[in-house]
């Protein structure tokens, strides 16, 4: 990615829906095609991302003044982990991301990872660690334990730690994508 374009994080507006929609719709067929199972079934939907700008979750990065990357960024809030079992370790804050989606004509560009970069300035909760299913099980379990050892201050993870990762390993930030 040129270094010299002017990247922005904002929070996103209401008239931007149908922009960011394109832009989910761009994502969907994206995952189609690379074989994966998300967001075929209908979710997320138009409905979901205008519920998400109306709540003030909705997150974009502008590059040069156009909307390259959504996503939803709820802070101290996410149903799902009432539904897991275990004790979070500390009362720390934390933010899950949601729906983070990328234009067709900025992916690969590493707008993904500089999101996640805003959020930990935002935070400043320093280094970042990634986790997903894609990677193999002794990557993920070094992950998990310099996470746990306080070496990597935010856990950018998948919905693998609702699905694969015990909860009382996961203490202060955990960004979902």
């Amino acid at each position: 990615m040129n270094s010299t374009k002017d990247i922005i994080f904002r929070k996103a507006k209401p008239d931007e829906l149908a922009i960011i929609w394109k832009i989910i719709q761009q994502s969907i067929e994206r995952r189609r095609v690379d074989g994966s199972e998300q967001w075929q079934n209908g979710y997320p939907n138009e409905s979901t991302i205008k519920n998400d700008l109306l709540n003030n979750f909705g997150y974009v990065i502008l590059v040069d003044g156009e909307i390259a990357v959504y996503g939803a960024l709820l802070i101290n809030d996410e149903p799902a982990y009432d539904q897991i079992i275990g004790e979070w370790l500390s009362q720390g804050d934390f933010v899950v991301v949601h729906r983070v989606a990328i234009a067709e004509k900025f992916a690969g560009q590493g707008l993904a990872k500089k999101m996640f970069d805003y959020l930990c300035t935002v935070f400043d909760k320093g280094d970042v660690g990634l986790i997903h299913g894609k990677l193999k099980k002794d990557t993920q379990n070094n992950v998990i334990e310099r996470f746990r050892k306080g070496i990597i201050k935010v856990l950018v993870s998948t919905t693998i730690v609702e699905v694969g990762v015990d909860k009382v390993v996961l203490t202060p930030i955990v960004c979902v994508l």
